[in-house]
């Protein structure tokens, strides 16, 4: 199954299948990066000037004219495991990493999934604990 993992750099940027997918990174973050799919500094400075139409039609442009299998081939070419993509959002759904996601799944069939915190993945073994009486 093809597999891609999505995060920010808070959770997973010393993993050593950690690619960066942003124009900016943060200045101690010395690992892997892959430009093709970030947005460009001009989507970012309206983006934050609240002009997320703009954004939108401007990613989807990017991505359209990427062929989804190379960028998968090539994100996994960097890294040993599933790639985990990053970007700074906490919030996946405020973050094209999510987007990119998306993209691989209808293109491709890509599996994606945001990776958890510890605490995220204690309270959802929890949950399982809880309700199946495990």
């Amino acid at each position: 199954m093809k597999k891609i993992l999505t995060s920010n750099f808070a959770k997973s940027s010393k993993d050593p299948n950690a690619i960066a997918i942003c124009q900016g990174v943060p200045h101690w973050y010395k690992g892997k990066r892959y430009l093709p799919i970030a947005p460009t500094w001009e989507m970012i400075k309206l983006a934050k000037a609240g002009d997320m139409a703009f954004y939108n039609i401007r990613y989807a442009e990017i991505l359209g004219n990427l062929d989804p299998q190379k960028v998968y081939d090539e994100l996994c070419d960097m890294v040993e495991g599933d790639p985990i993509i990053l970007c700074w959002e906490k919030d996946p759904n405020d973050c094209h990493r999510k987007t990119v996601g998306e993209w691989l799944n209808k293109h491709m069939g890509v599996e994606t999934a945001e990776v958890l915190t510890l605490v995220q993945q204690r309270a959802l073994e929890t949950s399982k604990t809880d309700l199946f009486g495990i």
